[in-house]
């Protein structure tokens, strides 16, 4: 699990979606746009939807558990990039499942595990 580190939140989520999430808010923030970001808090948190409006002027950090070197899944990559670029604002989904995608496994049975679960907050 990483942190994301937003103002004087610390937002907690697997490193795979942390990496898929850091290079959609790159994007954005790099562009100096603004977009709220919305996600689910795991039942045994609370099974909270939690919301943070995201502007280039509140400094971001991402800290990673691991090393940071995982596949990039385009499909979703592009999945939460559409989503940070509607109305609504990044919605944090888990990734897409082979079937869904219409592609091969593109990582282990235990990181596709791992990603089933909803980030939470400290």
């Amino acid at each position: 699990m990483g942190t994301l580190h937003y103002g004087q939140h610390e937002l907690r989520f697997e490193d795979r979606l942390l990496v898929h999430l850091q290079l959609v808010m790159a994007g954005k923030l790099r562009r100096q746009e603004c977009f709220m970001m919305t996600w689910q808090t795991p039942v045994e948190d609370g099974s909270r939807r939690l919301s943070v409006w995201v502007n280039p002027m509140t400094p971001i950090l991402f800290a990673l558990d691991g090393d940071g070197k995982v596949q990039i899944n385009r499909a979703w990559l592009n999945s939460l990039a559409e989503s940070a670029n509607s109305a609504s604002g990044l919605l944090v989904q888990p990734e897409p499942t082979e079937e869904a995608e219409g592609t091969h496994d593109r990582g282990s049975s235990s990181s596709r595990a791992s990603l089933r679960s909803v980030p939470s907050t400290r």
